[in-house]
């Protein structure tokens, strides 16, 4: 049987304004008038070969405004008679959303400007006002980094470094969570218009026209449905006034933008090394109900959106369960991992850090916890990942003999010709079965010396999966250490190369699936469950997946829908066993993963981050993905 369950896109929310909010009183007119120049909505949507065609000034203020966008991608912006060969202004943008760019045309012999987006999209195009006194760069500060309220605005804003004599401010605002928000002088009555639209992170220039004889203050708008509150921080770059000496170049307006598109986050695997183990020193297990704070703001790398660590609990005094989470969002409906009393329980976690590079570990139970790092995702550097379908590298117990790796044995594994040569590193799931006694076993680069960490901890006779993403070195091998003997599996997931453009996006865990609160209960012996996930371009995803109250032995295997189901499993479980595994998967063509089971059992899945070539998916997938359960308990 299979069972298909959708994630329901709930669209850029928050991006459009719903409600707009005009000039009241008797204030004046708002100087910076606007003039609409094109607007593609009513038609077909540009495209590289049908761009906008607009007429301006040679120098002229435009905004231009890109709105459902079949893809993420970037604006070209060029003197038609050039056919793109003058190098163009390129303003960025991201699927799905509504997202604006102040940007000046600059000079040219012609007045016809060409606006070529790299995929379909509507554009539309407003010709701003702006002082025709010379603009002179401030040093960069601070007017306003909080919240506005859609409704009530912001008011009496000093502006740091000032002239009394300005006509005119630039600006540099930054939506944290993505909306629509304005600037304006507090004298003058609101613009009906928002001037700064985009998901998560945007930023954009803007340019507020000063009444001469005011008290040069500024007002800050959120537009949108009333009472929402959109983060926003607004910094002065500069001023317009009669007698300021000019800047050579005058206000350069695109603060958005790439030289084509940007480059997603990139793994930069690093040899495996212990963050820390609250055994140390004598140490206390963690209190129930607790949070422990990792702080990784001196060991991350710039540019770093999220670290890979292998995650341990021991010695837990009561049965519970682990959350791993940046620390700047509130806990998630999740787990990472689940444990009984007088077990080890490992998984791999991958998590995005915090603005603070905060990563925060939440106890259920008293329980010891250990860390080790496996490397960090780094925007615009690092190698892209390629997602393979689920295969089986090797199967100690299928060799002649069924010979067993030995106690301190290393079994060394050869990835030549299975992945590309330029691979840094591979993402496997490692199960051991069969250990002769309690112990760990350790993979690691095998051109480099055995790490103090570990990846899985067994008990004897027990089967124990777990998902390692680990570097392998200029020689492409990699060591597998084993503490006791043991016979050990390996299925490759995928690899981490130079050259690709997919990087990995971690989503704050998000609880898509779970079989006790759904209709039609546990999955039966032999039941699939297919997930869909409604975004662009995906390569890839990532799940934390959780059995629980099994009714017999068995594993679960996930794969890309629609394929043949391989010959290999993700997760291993004992009847009555609760048991979560971290599971790197490549999605089929409409972004679907299938859950197999092999015997009846529940299923828990939370959705931890995806792989995509995009670079604003990691924006759009905050904004477009939700539970498809309401309601769900936290942990398992």
């Amino acid at each position: 049987m299979v069972r298909g369950k959708f994630l329901a896109a709930v669209g850029a929310l928050g991006l459009l304004a719903t409600t707009m909010v005009v000039g009241v009183g008797a204030r004046p007119a708002a100087a910076d008038a606007f003039t609409p120049v094109y607007d593609s909505t009513g038609g077909a949507k540009n495209t590289p070969a049908m761009p906008a065609q607009v007429t301006v000034a040679a120098s002229a203020a435009l905004e231009v405004i890109v709105l459902d966008a079949d893809e993420s991608g970037t604006v070209s912006i060029y003197p038609c008679s050039s056919g793109g060969t003058t190098p163009p202004i390129f303003v960025s943008y991201a699927y799905g959303s509504t997202v604006s760019n102040l940007v000046r045309t600059g000079t040219a012999a012609s007045t016809l400007f060409c606006f070529a987006p790299s995929g379909p999209a509507h554009l539309r195009i407003l010709q701003w006002q702006e002082p025709a006194d010379p603009w002179q760069a401030l040093t960069r500060a601070t007017v306003f980094d909080g919240t506005v309220t859609v409704g009530t605005d912001t008011t009496g804003l000093a502006v740091p470094g000032l002239a009394g004599a300005a006509t005119g401010v630039s600006l540099l605002v930054t939506l944290a969570d993505g909306g629509s928000v304005g600037a304006y002088d507090c004298a003058l009555a609101r613009p009906q218009v928002g001037k700064v639209v985009g998901p998560a992170g945007v930023q954009s220039a803007e340019v507020v026209i000063l009444q001469p004889a005011g008290a040069k203050t500024l007002c800050i708008q959120a537009l949108g449905t009333a009472g929402v509150r959109t983060k926003v921080k607004v910094e002065v770059t500069g001023q317009y006034g009669p007698a300021v000496p000019p800047s050579a170049n005058g206000f350069p307006y695109v603060v958005f933008q790439g030289q084509g598109r940007l480059a997603a986050p990139g793994l930069e695997p690093v040899t495996p090394s212990r963050l820390f183990d609250t055994r140390s020193n004598g140490g206390a297990r963690r209190p129930a109900g607790s949070v422990y704070e990792l702080d990784l703001a001196a060991m991350a790398p710039p540019g770093s959106t999220a670290v890979v660590m292998n995650v341990t609990a021991t010695d837990a005094t009561a049965n519970g369960f682990v959350t791993v989470y940046p620390c700047d969002i509130a806990r998630p409906t999740a787990s990472n991992l689940n444990y009984t009393v007088g077990t080890t329980v490992p998984n791999l976690v991958t998590v995005g850090l915090a603005t603070s590079a905060k990563v925060c570990f939440y106890s259920h139970t008293p329980v010891h916890l250990v860390a080790d790092l496996g490397g960090w995702y780094l925007l615009d550097g690092g190698w892209g990942y390629h997602a393979l379908a689920p295969t089986r590298l090797f199967d100690t117990r299928s060799v002649t003999g069924r010979t067993p790796v030995a106690a301190g044995g290393v079994y060394t594994y050869d990835l030549t010709g299975k992945v590309d040569a330029s691979t840094s590193a591979v993402t496997m799931n490692v199960t051991v079965t069969e250990p002769a006694s309690e112990g760990y076993l350790t993979v690691y680069p095998c051109d480099e010396p055995r790490p103090l960490a570990s990846n899985l901890n067994y008990a004897k006779n027990q089967t124990v999966p777990n998902l390692v993403t680990v570097k392998v070195g200029t020689s492409l091998k990699v060591c597998f250490y084993a503490q006791k003997q043991l016979h050990l599996l390996a299925d490759l997931a995928g690899s981490f190369e130079d050259g690709l453009d997919a990087g990995f996006y971690g989503l704050p865990p998000q609880r898509l699936f779970d079989s006790r609160l759904d209709p039609e209960g546990a999955l039966v012996d032999g039941g699939e469950l297919a997930l869909t996930i409604p975004l662009p371009k995906l390569d890839g995803a990532v799940f934390n997946v959780t059995v629980t109250e099994p009714k017999a032995n068995g594993f679960v295997t996930v794969y890309p829908c629609g394929g043949t189901r391989p010959v290999v499993s993700n997760l291993n479980y004992a009847a009555g066993q609760t048991v979560a595994n971290l599971v790197a998967v490549q999605l089929n063509a409409t972004g679907q993963a299938c859950f197999y089971v092999q015997r009846g059992t529940h299923l828990v899945v939370d959705l931890a981050g995806v792989y995509s070539p995009d670079p604003f998916i990691d924006a759009i997938a905050k904004l477009t993905t939700q539970s498809i359960l309401q309601g769900a308990a936290p942990g398992v």
